[in-house]
């Protein structure tokens, strides 16, 4: 049996060399699982972030109007109350974060693509810092609308990402 160490990498691809569809099968099942164990890790920080904050609110940080173009694709929170901010993804693609009850100072920006003339121009909203209210337990979504430059924070009353209608 010829070992990699005894042909070294060169030589050993020479010999045996990888079916292209392995690879790239290979690199496939690799992402998946990182994407998997990421999830799994924030999920847990988020977690430990709401076992220590007993009746804290979750946020999705998602557009509700996905065909909507006025709204952000993206929205970043950075910093909540001057720590950083620990997000998680409460659905598959619906990214969430959790609030403390109360009032939470929180510094966000937005971003989006949008197609001009054939290329995809990226857009950034500035930082900005704003105090939010939640109440334990609550619900809420957080939304950049583009046309007024202002952040939207409502609370959810039965959606189908909490279990609702």
């Amino acid at each position: 049996m010829v070992y990699l160490k005894e042909l070294g990498f060169l030589g050993y691809m020479q010999k045996y060399p990888v079916n292209p569809i392995s690879m790239i099968g290979s690199v496939v099942v690799l992402g998946i699982l990182v994407l998997i164990i990421n999830s799994r890790v924030r999920r847990n920080r988020a977690q430990t972030f709401a076992d220590k904050n007993l009746g804290a609110a979750t946020v999705t940080l998602h557009k509700k109007q996905t065909a909507n173009y006025d709204y952000a694709d993206n929205i970043q929170v950075l910093k909540i109350n001057g720590e950083k901010a620990k997000w998680f993804f409460i659905k598959p693609a619906i990214p969430a974060i959790y609030f403390k009850s109360g009032k939470n100072t929180v510094d966000l920006q937005a971003d989006w693509a949008r197609n001009e003339n054939g290329a995809i121009k990226m857009y950034k909203s500035d930082i900005v810092t704003i105090d939010l209210h939640a109440s334990a337990d609550g619900h809420y979504s957080l939304e950049y609308y583009i046309p007024e430059d202002k952040f939207i924070f409502g609370k959810y009353e039965n959606d189908r990402i909490f279990g609702g209608k």
